[in-house]
Parts: structure tokens; C-alpha cells; sequence
């Protein structure tokens, strides 16, 4: 009975989470987005810090955001409406693709092909097209929490200093932070070459076998490549 009552307990509590936290996205939103980009602009900026002043760095690293940004949005823009309105058609010619498959080997397409017709892509689609759109409109709200960010970054160390008064103390939690940046810098690094790389490659091949929308695919590549896999 008590693990019942716990695991009822659990239940509730983990949907009382992604209740809230979907009924809060928009808050949540600009916040997970301002993060990310003020992240990548410390990690850009004190990347190429090595070569250049400071000042000029963050300068830099602010241009490539918003370019990389600019590109992002153009790319989706110009893509984005043509693929839901080509969803229909590339959904026929799989199902004919399929069926054309199975005929080589003499098998009829199974039962489950039937329900591709009653599979509608068409909303999930404009779903990702208004998730993106509401990113752009959070543009503002977006700025003042990486401006937010970025200011309380530069004074962390100060209220590091009057969190932890025991020097030995404040040294090693330093020494912590410092060494977790480093890996977590690395791993941004090293992955943004990568998905570079690979989207750039993914661009070539499918823009030389001619699929429709080989930009989008590409920058679609690109951003998964960013999500651990296991």
C-alpha cells in the first residue's frame, strides 16, 4: 500500500511539473534561449580573446551570434512554408516508394502502411514554424536577459567573494567552477566544429543529389548534432 501511495505520489508530482512547466514556456522560453546565447558569447569572446583586446572580442563574438542568428532565421524563412506546403506530396511518393520496395521481393505492403494516409505532418510542421516564430518574438525580452546575464557575469567573481568568506573555501569552489568551464567550453567548441563539418558535408551531398530544401536539412543537422546521445 505504501508503494502504491508513493508511486501515485510520483505520478502526480511529475505531472504537476510538466503541467506547469508547459503552461510556463513562454516564461521559460527566452530564459533557456538568453542562456544559451550569453553562454556562447563568454565562451566565443574568451575564445578568441587570445588574439585580440577583450573589448574587441566581445564585439566580435556579439556580430557572429547575430549573423549566425540572421542566417538561422533567413534559411528557416525561405524553407520553411514551401516544406508544409510539399509535406502532402513527399508523404505520396514515400507510400509509393514503400509499396514499390515491397514488390521486389514480392510482398504486399504491410497494414501498417495503410495508416501513413491517416498520419497528418502538416500540424506538427506549423507547430515547429510557431515554436520558431514565438522564439523571434521573445527578441526583445531575449536581449535583456542576455544583457542581464552578461552584467552578472562580469561581477561574479566579487559575489563569489561575499558568499564564501573562508579563503581555503572560495579558492577550491574557484578551482570547481574554472574547471567545469573549461570542459563545458571545450565541449561547445569541439561540437560547434563538428556540426560545422558535418552540416557543411550533409549541404554537399544532398545539394548535389538534388533534394529539395538541402539548406534547412543542413541547419536541422546542425542543431541535433548538438543533443548527447548515449
Amino acid at each position: 500500500m505504501q508503494r502504491l501511495t508513493g508511486f501515485a505520489i510520483s505520478f502526480f508530482s511529475l505531472a504537476l511539473v510538466v503541467y506547469v512547466l508547459a503552461s510556463a514556456s513562454q516564461f521559460f522560453i527566452p530564459i533557456v534561449v538568453a542562456l544559451v546565447i550569453a553562454y556562447m558569447l563568454t565562451t566565443i569572446g574568451e575564445g578568441i580573446a587570445r588574439w585580440m583586446p577583450r573589448w574587441l572580442a566581445f564585439i566580435v563574438a556579439v556580430g557572429l551570434i547575430l549573423l549566425g542568428g540572421w542566417v538561422m532565421m533567413l534559411i528557416v524563412g525561405r524553407n520553411v512554408a514551401a516544406l508544409v506546403e510539399a509535406i502532402p506530396a513527399y508523404q505520396e511518393r514515400m507510400r509509393e516508394l514503400m509499396t514499390q520496395g515491397f514488390g521486389l521481393f514480392g510482398q504486399k505492403p504491410p497494414r501498417l502502411l495503410d495508416s501513413l494516409d491517416q498520419v497528418d505532418l502538416i500540424p506538427i510542421a506549423r507547430g515547429i514554424v510557431l515554436m520558431i516564430t514565438e522564439i523571434a518574438g521573445f527578441a526583445g525580452m531575449i536581449t535583456i536577459y542576455v544583457i542581464f546575464l552578461l552584467i552578472e557575469y562580469q561581477f561574479f567573481d566579487e559575489k563569489l567573494a561575499a558568499l564564501v568568506k573562508n579563503d581555503t573555501n572560495r579558492a577550491s569552489a574557484q578551482a570547481m567552477l574554472s574547471k567545469i568551464n573549461r570542459q563545458v567550453q571545450s565541449y561547445v567548441w569541439i561540437k560547434t566544429w563538428l556540426s560545422l563539418l558535418t552540416a557543411s558535408l550533409s549541404y554537399g551531398v544532398l545539394k548535389f543529389v538534388g533534394v529539395d530544401f538541402a539548406e534547412f536539412w543542413a541547419l536541422l543537422i546542425f542543431l541535433l548534432n548538438f543533443i548527447p546521445t548515449f
